[in-house]
């Protein structure tokens, strides 16, 4: 039961106090005990800011090495983390009730908050945001390194992850999809996860989930109340971020560097010929 409670990241069941655009960084070390008031906060850091170091586990003779860190734009996300025991069982194995730390949890949260509002329709409808996922994941014998999505509402002005919903990543991608009415703004924050988190404390034991490669939203699709595609929907968002039917378009700057980046392969390609 205990795994289970903890195969989602979880933040708080309460309301938090942000609304509007926002974008956010989290890297976080956690270290969990058998029931939720235990649990120690070894690292926390906001604005990019990474996680990086090592950890004795109380009363083991385990350490705890962990790295974290991502970013964050508009449609565009980055995460990482990973984490390896170095020790042993010589102060006590950490099995049986009552044993600390029970989960050791590595993270990196990347995220973007917008206020939607989507036209081409009446009623209420389903917005679906696919992102392309680039990274690799890797874990040892009962350990758990992964990437997932993370769909958080706004309610009453500030993020609910008491109601969070959680999207996996496939084969690359994922979907998340968020219900919505046609022409009543709706505000909700993607969050992007890269998780290493240690369940079975054994030499030896290690996670890593690298996704800073990053997180692409190129693809967005609407289906009306019936289920059926609305090719002609639009989005206005709060944050003046342009999102399409292909993601997202482009900042002036993002699009110059494109420019550039092709107009210098060209160069290069007719000088080799």
């Amino acid at each position: 039961m205990f795994r289970l409670r903890y195969l989602l990241p979880i933040l708080a069941a309460t309301i938090s106090v942000q609304a509007g655009p926002v974008l956010s960084t989290l890297s976080y070390v956690r270290l969990h005990g058998p029931s939720d008031p235990d649990l120690i906060n070894v690292c926390a850091n906001t604005n990019g800011d990474p996680c990086l170091g090592s950890v004795l586990a109380p009363g083991t003779n385990w350490t705890l090495n962990y790295s974290s860190a991502s970013s964050a734009s508009y449609g565009v996300l980055h995460s990482k983390a990973s984490v390896f025991l170095t020790g042993d069982d010589s102060l006590g194995p950490l099995t049986g009730v009552g044993t600390f730390p029970a989960l050791a949890s590595v993270g990196g949260r990347a995220s973007f908050q917008d206020v939607y509002t989507i036209g081409g329709g009446t009623g209420t409808g389903t917005l679906y945001f696919t992102f392309a996922v680039t990274g690799t994941s890797s874990q040892t014998k009962g350990q758990s390194g992964r990437a997932q999505f993370n769909m958080v509402p706004v309610t009453g002005g500030g993020l609910d992850y008491g109601k969070q919903v959680s999207f996996p990543v496939v084969k690359g991608a994922a979907t998340v999809g968020v219900p919505f009415t046609f022409g009543t703004p709706v505000e909700f924050s993607i969050d992007f996860y890269a998780l290493a988190q240690i369940f079975s404390w054994v030499p030896g034991a290690a996670a890593m989930a690298d996704f800073s490669n990053t997180a692409v939203l190129d693809v967005i699709s609407v289906k009306n109340s019936k289920s059926q595609d609305v090719p002609s929907f639009t989005i206005k968002a709060a944050s003046g971020t342009q999102y399409y039917a292909g993601g997202i378009v482009p900042e002036p700057a993002t699009g110059w560097l494109m420019a550039v980046g092709l107009m210098v392969a060209s160069l290069v390609a007719a000088r080799r010929r």
